[in-house]
């Protein structure tokens, strides 16, 4: 259960302040998310916390690693390409990340990479919270530099269903990849995309070459 003050004031001459308290059940997402949607303190990676980041990534994907992918972004030292620890206070809760597929001019896109909540955070809101604070990153992005249309992600269907629902949940499209000579998780490969704009008329992806075959080797990299 949590416990919520709320302060109203009306009438610029008079200020009255009434405090409401009342308990909520915190499993209840909506209701949570209403009142209590959570702001991250997120820690870009470098080279300084590099080894806790791959650690923690490891600790909720053992079968992958993100070493390679990170140090990738600090060699590039781009927004468009970084990676982020997620703290919850002084608590490690989540790593998330973006990053872009070839020359955003092509694309309009950018990309969610190496996003996670770790085991012991999980049903509690903590993903959707860390999800959309990683959409309103990418839609500052996006006010400033009109070439960036979508926000997208990949994701295999295989032994994912709370993500995937996640995504579903908070994305507009999803589409199956199934592009001849890349990798596409045996058939399983998904991709879900946000609109940033109203318009959205080539939103869909439609199986252009994404190159995850790249991507895994990649993942390959150890420290």
């Amino acid at each position: 259960m949590g416990l919520v003050n709320i302060t109203i004031r009306y009438n610029k001459q008079k200020v009255l302040k009434v405090n409401i308290s009342f308990l909520f059940d915190v499993n209840n997402k909506k209701l949570y998310n209403k009142f209590m949607k959570k702001k991250f303190k997120l820690v870009k990676i470098n080279k300084e916390n590099i080894n806790i980041a791959t650690e923690f990534q490891l600790s909720i994907f053992p079968e992958e690693c993100g070493y390679g992918s990170y140090m990738l972004s600090i060699k590039l030292d781009s927004d468009y390409f970084s990676y982020y620890l997620a703290y919850d206070n002084e608590k490690l809760i989540g790593i998330t990340g973006i990053y872009s597929f070839d020359k955003i001019e092509e694309t309009k896109s950018l990309w969610l990479g190496w996003f996670g909540i770790s085991p012991i955070y999980r049903r509690k809101g903590y993903g959707k919270a860390l999800l959309d604070q990683t959409i309103d990153m990418v839609k500052e992005y996006a006010k400033n530099d009109k070439r960036i249309k979508y926000f997208r992600l990949y994701t295999s269907s295989r032994d994912n269903t709370i993500a995937c629902k996640l995504y579903r949940e908070v994305m507009d499209i999803e589409e199956k990849y199934e592009c001849q000579g890349d990798f596409n998780y045996d058939g399983t490969c998904l991709i879900f995309t946000k609109c940033l704009y109203n318009d959205g008329e080539d939103a869909l992806w439609n199986n252009r070459f994404l190159n995850l075959s790249g991507i895994t080797e990649l993942e390959n990299v150890k420290p």
